[in-house]
């Protein structure tokens, strides 16, 4: 705050500063207009943002302190008690409102905000200058006696007060001190935190303004009476403060320069600009895009030369206009000539008085690569490469309608392999890709280029077969001889890594025209016919026919009540007796029956299909396996029955199960029952699809001490060859030549052929079906020794089952 003279004694001439009087006004003028330009410089030379509030305060501090240079010359010059406290006010009133906002100015620059001691201090300083104005005399005087009016040879004079200062202009004075001193020590933090050289500035600028400060108030105490900073001692610091801020907004122009220079050059978007459609600057990326190293071999060069835009879809010229805001997509060209599609977006900008214009380019090889792929995914199966529904569908929908108005028939087939689930669950699924990749060909390799050869999922697979002429009947034949040259393919052994597999199919078909209604309905008509293929045998061909709904509505309603009864554990075991050629009881047979609650007893020819196509089967058997070992415990208590064997029937998923041999070693010990009372029934159709694992899986049970019987043997194709290797304990001759012993020689002759053969291998042979006396006694002369049968004893609950022991010890009825 500029300070007065208190009196002193009159000025000699000898003492008076070799200066004139005007030249010093004149000085205090220049100084105030300096300062303010100073501010508005910095001020409008670059716009603050809102973060940046300190470039407005020091604008106003710097704005008072030349209003306070200026009402300092008024003072100086007036000639009477009332301009001279009137202008001595406006001096101090300006004066205090530097104090009011440096304050502001130090915490917007600090980054240090403290509201409520913003808010004292403004409600101190206003309060002062409310003072300072109200007053009679202000907070300079508390009483003013005259004016000392100093002449000065050269005709200027200077006026001075003379009187006795006022409390209120201590106060103002320490609590400027304690202002400034805040203000000073957030400034001197700032600089500890930051070390950066704008920092230095400001608070050099500050201990500038605390001497100057300190030399005012030793001047207004009347402590030191030779110089008076006044306007001066602002005009420094400001000048200083200017320094600082313009440094301070050339650093963050550099920083900004500095940031967006690397945002531009790290950008995956290629950015160029031209003027006059010549490149003056391109960021990596562009140039990498277009095969140059360094803007040196491009700088100058037409744009248009460079991107070679080839136009798709009529895209507009690139050239700069004050409306050109363009966005297309098009093909661009390397500097080695291979094209690669562009987006590209272009805008007009001004830079220093001239229209740029600034293209941005994205690469879209990659997009257009994923698009390949989402639109190949969305057509194409991932593992076969073969069609998938939805673009067959397209070309069933293309076929209808290219009949024209001559009527072509045309037929959908549905293929399904059987046993797949076998080979997925006991090989793994990489075999199991490699057999879906073998018949995919394979199928593709008996199709007419018009045809479509398609993968449904899983082990689903369809052919559209087109143009097979123009009646039904020439269609039907047609389809069903394409048919059978696909089953004759897919019944060859597959090739899968090391092994070989033999898989059989079914085929489903259906035929369509022009007048055919809704597409969907052709694959469930497909499919209908497929699943009653597998009610035929193995390798079978079939025809949509309407009444096929109804099977399969009912095959539908059986497979959910099978699965309820599963989970319901509703499905039981019946024992049927096996006895010696003694009639002693030496086994029995464990046969699985379901009684359900509305259709009674359902044989286990309609249920174990469904349970083995749908993959129930595993359950089911680990739950009879349960059943039947609990049942084997319970003989164990008994002596009439304590060493009977008890045989139970597996079936070819549960048995090539991983789990399978886990399963049967964990429910022994559960139950604690010896292995050998356990023989396992294997069909042969089961053993000899990959005998290697077979025998291993066989003999790893045997081990344990598991017995295996070979089931319905000589209804198959048993090889003596590999039948020596396996490790089986029984051969069981099937009830098809038991039926016929006593009234056809070929079925004897068989039947002596298998005991020859059984004996040649050390095997046990058991008879099933025996249903007559006459059928037992053959049997027992040709030399067999067990037998099971209707005559025996029929299948029965095991409460049942043990009221034959009480019947002289002999279940034969």
């Amino acid at each position: 705050m500029a300070g007065v003279h208190k009196p002193h004694p009159t000025i000699q001439s000898d003492k008076i500063p070799s200066i004139k009087m005007d030249l010093i006004t004149n000085s205090l003028y220049f100084l105030g207009g300096v300062s303010t330009f100073a501010a508005l410089n910095n001020l409008l030379g670059r716009p603050p943002r809102k973060h940046e509030m300190q470039h407005i305060f020091f604008a106003g501090i710097a704005l008072l302190v030349a209003m306070s240079a200026i009402s300092r010359t008024f003072v100086i010059q007036s000639t009477d008690i009332a301009n001279f406290v009137a202008d001595l006010k406006w001096n101090v009133t300006y004066s205090l409102g530097v104090f009011l906002l440096i304050p502001w100015f130090t915490a917007a620059y600090a980054h240090k905000i403290s509201k409520a001691y913003l808010i004292v201090v403004n409600l101190m300083i206003a309060g002062c200058i409310a003072l300072n104005i109200y007053l009679p005399l202000g907070i300079s005087y508390a009483h003013l006696d005259t004016l000392l009016i100093t002449p000065l040879p050269w005709g200027e004079q200077i006026t001075h007060g003379v009187g006795r200062h006022s409390i209120w202009g201590y106060f103002a004075i320490a609590m400027v001190a304690l202002i400034y001193a805040k203000s000073l020590a957030d400034i001197i933090d700032t600089y500890r935190a930051r070390r950066r050289g704008v920092d230095l500035h400001m608070l050099v600028a500050f201990v500038l303004f605390g001497i100057f400060s300190s030399m005012g108030l030793a001047v207004r105490l009347s402590l030191l009476r030779s110089f008076s900073p006044g306007a001066f001692s602002f005009f420094v610091v400001i000048v200083v403060i200017s320094m600082a801020l313009m440094r301070d907004n050339q650093r963050k122009i550099i920083e900004s320069e500095r940031r967006f220079r690397t945002l531009i050059e790290e950008s995956p978007v290629g950015i160029a600009l031209t003027r006059q459609s010549r490149l003056i600057d391109a960021n990596p990326i562009f140039l990498e895009m277009h095969g140059y190293s360094d803007i040196q071999h491009v700088a100058n060069a037409h744009l248009a030369e460079i991107l070679q835009l080839r136009e798709t879809g009529q895209p507009p010229e690139i050239r700069t206009t004050p409306t050109t805001n363009a966005t297309f997509e098009s093909i661009s060209y390397r500097a080695d000539g291979s094209e690669f599609p562009v987006y590209v977006s272009t805008r007009t900008i001004e830079l220093n008085g001239e229209l740029h214009l600034l293209t941005y380019m994205i690469d879209q090889s990659k997009r257009k690569e994923s698009e390949k792929k989402v639109e190949y995914l969305s057509h194409y199966d991932p593992l076969t490469g073969l069609p998938n529904k939805s673009l067959l569908l397209k070309h069933l929908r293309r076929a209808i309608e290219s009949s024209g108005h001559k009527t072509r028939w045309g037929a959908l087939l549905h293929v399904d392999l059987n046993n797949f689930r076998i080979l997925n669950d006991g090989l793994g699924h990489a075999f199991g890709d490699l057999l879906l990749q073998s018949v995919g060909k394979r199928l593709s390799n008996k199709t007419r280029p018009n045809d479509t050869v398609a993968r449904l999922g899983s082990d689903e697979f369809a052919v559209l077969l087109t143009n097979l002429g123009t009646s039904r009947s020439e269609a039907s034949a047609l389809a069903e001889a394409r048919a059978k040259e696909m089953l004759l393919t897919m019944d060859r052994p597959f090739k899968l890594m090391a092994n070989e597999y033999h898989n059989t199919s079914r085929i489903g078909i259906t035929l369509f025209d022009r007048d055919t209604g809704n597409i969907e309905d052709l694959f469930k008509q497909a499919e209908l016919a497929m699943y009653q293929a597998k009610t035929h045998r193995q390798g079978s061909i079939c025809f949509y026919e309407p009444h096929m709904r109804d099977t399969v509505t009912t095959r539908l309603g059986l497979e959910s009540a099978l699965r309820k009864a599963i989970d319901k554990r509703e499905i039981t075991l019946y024992y049927q007796p096996e006895v010696d050629d003694q009639n002693r009881l030496v086994g029995a047979e464990a046969l699985v029956r379901w009684k359900h609650a509305q259709r009674g007893y359902i044989p286990p020819s309609q249920f174990i299909p469904i349970a083995e196509e749908t993959g129930l089967i595993l359950q089911l058997g680990r739950d009879l396996l349960d059943i039947a070992c609990s049942q084997l415990h319970l003989w164990q208590q008994d002596e009439r029955t304590h060493g009977l064997v008890l045989a139970i029937n597996i079936s070819a998923k549960q048995f090539k199960n991983r789990k399978f041999i886990d399963d049967i070693r964990a429910t022994i010990e559960r139950h604690a029952i010896p292995p050998e009372n356990i023989k396992l029934e294997l069909t042969e159709s089961m053993l000899f699809d990959n005998i290697e694992e077979t025998i291993e899986s066989m003999s790893a049970l045997k081990k344990i001490g598991i017995q295996f019987s070979l089931d319905d043997f000589g209804t198959g194709y048993s090889s003596i060859q590999y039948l020596k290797h396996l490790p089986l304990d029984e051969l069981k001759i099937d009830q098809s030549f038991v039926r016929d012993i006593s009234t056809n020689d070929s079925g004897r002759n068989i039947v002596r052929a298998v005991l020859a053969m059984a004996g040649a291998l050390n095997l046990g042979v058991i008879a099933e079906g025996v249903e007559t006396q006459q059928q037992m006694e053959i049997l027992s002369t040709l030399g067999c020794t067990r037998f099971q049968g209707y005559l025996i004893g029929r299948p029965v609950d095991a409460r049942t089952f043990e009221s034959f022991l009480d019947k002289d010890s002999s279940p034969v009825t």
